[in-house]
């Protein structure tokens, strides 16, 4: 296999794989290489990614090390990303009934979606994650992308009990946006225990949803590392541990209004100074 073949497989097998780590032997065995060889590969891969902001190349030393891919994009490539989006949700057209705001169609962009879930994953790069969990429905392609990414595997839960789901685990939350006492449903085993998930949803006003998708890790077994939505109605502020979100929906005398969240103007902040 010639080098540019090499370097070319490399980059496909580590991308469609993120955080999975690959040993020299394994790449070896694939490529007929040799180890010296596959490693000037991988140094080039690592300058490659780094000068076109394309994600990390990490080198992983000892005896279970390797080499594997982890999804990033520059800070001040995504900032535009976001604020393109925040450009398509300012649209009057978006306004329903003076209470929502349309953002479906931004969800299930493949292009938007995965700019989302990056800057999801940017709010958490200091953790450990093992899974991803929502609930059905819009969450569940945000949560997929985020879990993609990541690598790691997505759980919904749902909102009734299908027989077809198996054994499962129930707990009960106050909906706040429905103002009623509602149920969500997760396949048992689904949630491994002593697992770190990362809980997402599209949209929060009240947090009733979000507490019972933490109520259901714990119940599991499992540890909460925090909460992230796509938009929040933050009129009346809620103290939850963890917990992000992309964009803030303000309502002051009956208008709506969106904005980039605080967080991620501080993180395109730090990342500009430290840049300059």
């Amino acid at each position: 296999m010639k080098r540019s073949e090499r370097i070319s497989f490399l980059t496909k097998t580590l991308i469609d794989s993120p955080n999975q780590v690959f040993s020299l032997r394994i790449f070896s065995e694939m490529t007929g290489a040799s180890k010296t060889s596959l490693s000037e590969d991988i140094d080039i891969l690592k300058k490659t990614f780094q000068k076109y902001h394309l994600g990390i190349i990490e080198t992983i030393v000892g005896a279970g090390g390797g080499v594997r891919y982890k999804a990033h994009k520059n800070p001040k490539q995504l900032e535009t990303s976001l604020r393109e989006i925040l450009i398509h949700m300012q649209q009057p057209n978006r306004l329903i009934l003076s209470d929502f705001i349309y953002y479906g169609d931004i969800l299930f962009n493949p292009t938007h979606l995965k700019n989302i879930a990056l800057a999801m994953i940017a709010l958490y790069h200091d953790h450990e994650i093992d899974g991803v969990l929502t609930i059905e429905t819009k969450g569940v392609p945000l949560a997929l992308e985020v879990a993609r990414l990541l690598g790691v595997r997505a759980v919904v839960a749902r909102k009734t009990n299908r027989a077809s789901e198996g054994i499962t685990l129930s707990v009960h939350y106050k909906s706040m946006s429905y103002n009623t006492i509602q149920s969500m449903h997760v396949t048992k085993g689904a949630i491994e225990k002593n697992a770190k998930f990362l809980v997402i949803d599209d949209f929060m006003k009240g947090g009733g949803t979000l507490a019972g998708l933490k109520s259901l890790i714990r119940e599991n077994g499992a540890e909460c590392i925090g909460s992230c939505v796509f938009m929040q109605e933050v009129s009346s502020p809620i103290t939850l541990e963890n917990h992000h979100y992309l964009y803030g929906l303000h309502k002051v005398n009956g208008n709506l209004s969106v904005e980039l969240s605080p967080e991620l103007t501080e993180l395109f902040s730090d990342h500009t100074q430290n840049s300059d």
